[in-house]
């Protein structure tokens, strides 16, 4: 009875050295939501515009090329871009603001790359922290294809409206500069809605590398 579209959904990173990333995302969401009331009426609700925000810093703290380990934390600020609508005029954008801090966890074996990310979240319109977790296997299958499996956990601590869904994905290298990537997923339990839910997901990724200008 409901969908959601995140079209595009831009995601930009800047390397700054070997260990430091930046991050701006800005996602355009189209909403879509049937309701039907106690006479059986059906209404259907559409918004869209600019979602809210959110701008990053990664650092890798540790990195072990021997063992083939590394960490990283990963915070997160979520918010509202001035003139984007909000829920009430027709947009998807909300008021609260959000922070949110995962810890990242990478372990690259000889053929198989281990995940595992760790956070918590929080915003301003819930007393409540949210909790997330996920964990991920990933192989080549060839020289420029890759196969990523996911099973996450998200709003952890939440009864009822926690969710456990499953991903599982391909990415294939186009070239030096070029890549796309795809996944499936779904929901292993259902959520507060009592809804199982689908995930789809296309992405493609353009890679800028700045040349160095000798002194």
């Amino acid at each position: 009875d409901s969908k959601s579209y995140e079209f595009p959904a831009l995601d930009i990173n800047y390397g700054l050295g070997d260990r430091t990333q930046l991050k701006w995302e800005i996602p355009y969401v189209f909403n879509r939501v049937t309701e039907v009331d106690a006479m059986g009426n059906s209404t259907t609700v559409s918004s869209q515009g600019i979602a809210n925000s959110a701008v990053g810093l990664k650092y890798r703290f540790y990195d072990n090329e021997e063992t083939g380990l590394s960490m990283a934390f990963y915070p997160q600020f979520e918010f509202r871009l001035p003139g984007s609508r909000l829920e009430e005029d027709g947009g998807v954008a909300t008021r609260a603001t959000a922070f949110i801090l995962p810890l990242l966890l990478t372990r690259e074996f000889d053929y198989v790359s281990f995940t595992a990310n760790l956070g918590a979240g929080k915003s301003s319109a819930d007393s409540k922290p949210n909790y997330f977790s996920s964990v991920g296997l990933g192989t080549r299958l060839t020289p420029h294809v890759a196969i990523l499996g996911e099973l996450a956990g998200m709003d952890l601590g939440r009864g009822n409206e926690r969710r456990v869904l499953l991903n599982i994905g391909l990415r294939g290298k186009l070239s030096e500069k070029h890549a796309l990537a795809a996944s499936v997923g779904r929901d292993l339990i259902a959520s507060g809605d009592g809804q199982k839910h689908f995930y789809f997901t296309l992405a493609y990724q353009l890679f800028i590398e700045h040349e160095k200008k000798e002194k």
